[in-house]
């Protein structure tokens, strides 16, 4: 007796392509007959899969997968307020992420 079974393979279709999770992904375009697959990690291999689904938390870009911010397309062009922080309050200067100082 063997003290684990393996489930079935899951499957999809052209018009059906959820595999049942959010690991998984259906392969139509490689494949003579859709296949639910892994998704691949980002920082991973993705070449050929480019524009699809593929990648897990990220999007194919060249043939990587490149981590994708939530809202990041929302945010693109948006200018953002700065706040002065009480602590900070007697600085005239406050340095920016990308090195640059802010005078106020």
């Amino acid at each position: 007796d063997n003290m684990y079974e393996y489930a079935p393979r899951p499957i999809c279709e052209i018009t059906r392509r959820d595999c049942g999770s959010k690991y998984l992904y259906c392969d139509v375009r490689h494949n003579s007959e859709p296949m639910c697959m892994s998704k691949i990690r980002a920082g991973g291999n993705c070449t050929g899969f480019e524009g699809t689904e593929v990648c897990f938390g990220a999007e194919c870009v060249k043939g990587i997968c490149q981590p994708t911010v939530p809202g990041q397309s929302e945010l693109k062009g948006r200018k953002t307020d700065l706040v002065r922080f009480s602590p900070f309050s007697s600085f005239t200067s406050y340095p920016l992420l990308n090195n640059e100082v802010l005078n106020m």
